[in-house]
This record gives C-alpha cells, structure tokens and sequence, in this order.
C-alpha cells in the first residue's frame, strides 16, 4: 500500500500525563524552554498548551523515583 493510502495508528492523543517531583519548577521550566502556554494549575497538576488543539499535563508525584 502506497504511504498517501496507509491509515494512521493514531489519529489523536487526548491526554498525555508526566510525573514530576516539583509541579512549580516543571511548569516554568515548559512554559520557558518550549514557550508552551499555561492551561491550568492547581495542587497536584498543571496543563500546558502545546499546539492549538494538543496539550499535555504534568503530575505531581510525592514519591516520585527516576530510574
């Protein structure tokens, strides 16, 4: 099949969530390296605009571990 005919596995994300250990830090570090938009915040998770239609949240987690 050609590629203009192959259907796409994904056709949209409707929610993307990433844990962070520091909600603030994590926000701001976004908003200034990607100049994604802030959505919402509150005590446990902030929204940030990514494109018109695509935003992604990030979580806080109290026991958060890297690997």
């Amino acid at each position: 099949m050609s590629e203009q005919g192959q259907k796409s596995f994904v056709e949209r994300i409707d929610a993307v969530f990433l844990p962070v250990k520091n909600l603030k830090e994590s926000l701001v570090w976004y908003q200034e390296i990607f100049g994604f938009k802030l959505q919402y915040k509150n005590k446990r998770m902030g929204g940030l605009a990514v494109a018109p239609i695509v935003d992604f949240t990030l979580s806080k987690f109290q026991f958060f571990s890297t690997y």
